[in-house]
C-alpha cells in the first residue's frame, strides 16, 4: 500500500471557532478515502484521513501557531518564498508515495501552481480545494491536474487582471472572460458610464456561474470573489436612477472605481471618475430626477454655476454648514478638473508627480466630503438648491416659445 503524504499551504488562518461539517465530492469519497465529518479546522480534517502518513504544512510566522502539533511535520516559511517552498517540497517527493495536496490558498498563484501541476505529471498528486460555503459547512473538491493549459490560462488571466485591470488575449470561449476583455478595452475610452455598465454585467455573470456551475471559471469562483472584494467591485451598487435610500451609493461607486484605477496607475481614468462622480452624483442627489428636457452638459453647467454662486444664495440656506460643504465640493471639483486637464493635454511644464500625489489626496477628501453625515446636512437645503438649478436651466436653456 502506498504511503500517503498530505501537503497543505497554510498562509491564512482558517481555524473555526466551532465545529464545521466537511463534505468531499463523490470522486474523493470513492477513490481517496475522504469521508464526511465534523472538525474544528481544515488542518484537523485532513489530518484525520490517513493513519500511515506524513503531513507537510507550509506556514508563515502568523499561522504557525495554529498547526503546532507533534503529529504534523511543519516546514516553516516566513516570507512565502515560492522557490524555497518548492525546494522543500521536493525533499519529500517519493516515486512510490501518493500525495494529497490542499491548494485552497494558492489556486490563483500562477508562480506556485504551475510547477505543482508540472510535478503532477511525474508523481501521484491529488489536488483538492476546500471551500467555505457557510459558517458550519465546507465543500471539498478535486482539482484536475490534466487541465494544465486551462488552469494556467485562467490563473494568468485573473492575476494579470487584478494587477493591471487588463485581461490578456487568450483563446477562451467564455462569457465571463469576454466581459473581462471588454472591460479591458473600456479602460482606454475613459467613459464612466461604460465602466459601471460592464461591471454590472460582470456581477450578474458571476452570480450565474455560481448557480449553473458550467463555466471554466467555476473552480476559481472563490478567487474571483476575493479579487472583486480587493478591487472594490463587489460593493458597487450601480444605481443609474437610484431611489432616495440608494442615492449615496452614486458617490461611493464612482470614487471606489477611481481608487481602483488610481492605485494601478490609470491616473486619467481616476481623475475623470472623480470629476464625474462629483458632478453627476451631486446633480442626481439634489434633483432626484432623470428629466430628458435638458442635455447632460446643460445639467452639469447649471449645477456648477449654482454651486459657484454661493454668495447670492447663501442667505436662503437653512444650515450654515451647507455653504461650507458646497465650497469644499467646488474647490475639489476645480482642482480635480485642473489635474484632469494636465493629464489630458500632457502639460510638460507641470509637476506630474506632484499632480498625482495631489490627486490621491483629493480622492481621500472626496470620501469625507460626501459622507452620509454631510449629505444629511445638504438634505436640509436640497430643495432650495434644486429650485435654483431648475431656475438656471429654465432661464438659460429652455426653448423660446413661438409667437401666438
Amino acid at each position: 500500500m502506498k504511503k500517503v503524504i498530505l501537503v497543505s499551504f497554510y498562509f491564512n488562518s482558517r481555524k473555526t471557532h466551532s465545529k464545521a461539517f466537511y463534505e468531499p465530492c463523490d470522486e474523493l469519497k470513492t477513490h481517496h478515502n475522504f469521508k464526511s465529518a465534523e472538525f474544528s479546522s481544515p488542518i484537523n480534517y485532513l489530518n484525520s484521513l490517513y493513519k500511515n502518513k506524513d503531513f507537510v504544512i507550509f506556514t508563515t510566522d502568523k499561522t504557525r501557531a495554529f498547526v503546532r502539533n507533534s503529529k504534523h511535520r511543519i516546514i516553516y516559511d516566513t516570507n512565502k518564498d515560492f522557490f524555497k517552498i518548492l525546494k522543500d517540497l521536493s525533499k519529500h517527493l517519493l516515486s512510490g508515495a501518493s500525495y494529497i495536496i490542499d491548494v485552497s490558498e494558492i489556486l490563483e498563484n500562477y508562480a506556485l501552481m504551475m510547477p505543482i501541476l508540472n510535478l503532477a505529471k511525474l508523481y501521484d498528486f491529488t489536488l483538492v480545494k476546500i471551500t467555505k460555503q457557510s459558517k458550519t459547512k465546507y465543500k471539498i473538491n478535486k482539482i484536475s491536474t490534466e487541465t494544465n493549459d486551462n488552469f494556467s490560462n485562467i490563473s494568468y488571466i485573473l492575476s494579470h487582471f487584478k494587477a493591471t485591470l487588463k485581461a490578456p488575449m487568450i483563446n477562451i470561449d467564455d462569457t465571463f472572460y469576454k466581459l473581462l476583455r471588454y472591460f479591458s478595452n473600456m479602460v482606454f475610452l475613459n467613459n464612466p458610464k461604460l465602466f459601471v455598465s460592464i461591471i454590472k454585467d460582470m456581477q450578474k455573470e458571476l452570480l450565474r456561474i455560481k448557480v449553473e456551475k458550467n463555466s471554466i471559471f467555476y473552480p476559481f469562483i472563490g478567487s474571483i470573489e476575493q479579487m472583486f472584494d480587493e478591487l472594490g467591485l463587489s460593493k458597487i451598487k450601480l444605481c443609474s436612477i437610484p431611489k432616495y435610500g440608494e442615492i449615496f451609493s452614486i458617490f461611493d461607486d464612482y470614487f471606489t472605481l477611481a481608487r481602483m484605477f488610481l492605485d494601478r496607475g490609470y491616473y486619467l481614468n481616476a481623475a475623470i471618475l472623480m470629476y464625474e462622480g462629483i458632478n453627476y452624483g451631486l446633480y442626481t442627489y439634489i434633483m432626484q430626477s432623470s428629466s430628458k428636457k435638458y442635455s447632460y452638459k446643460q445639467k452639469m453647467t447649471s449645477l456648477q454655476m449654482i454651486i459657484r454662486s454661493l454668495p447670492s444664495i447663501s442667505l436662503k440656506l437653512n444650515n450654515l454648514k451647507t455653504r461650507v460643504i458646497l465650497k469644499d465640493i467646488d474647490r475639489l471639483s476645480y482642482n480635480i478638473s485642473d489635474v484632469r486637464n494636465t493629464l489630458t493635454h500632457i502639460n510638460i511644464q507641470s509637476d506630474f508627480n506632484r499632480k498625482i500625489k495631489d490627486l490621491d489626496g483629493y480622492l481621500n477628501e472626496l470620501f469625507n466630503v460626501f459622507s452620509h453625515s454631510n449629505l444629511a446636512i445638504l438634505e436640509q437645503d436640497r430643495f432650495i438648491i434644486a429650485s435654483e438649478i431648475e431656475r438656471y436651466l429654465n432661464d438659460n436653456f429652455s426653448k423660446k416659445k413661438g409667437k401666438k
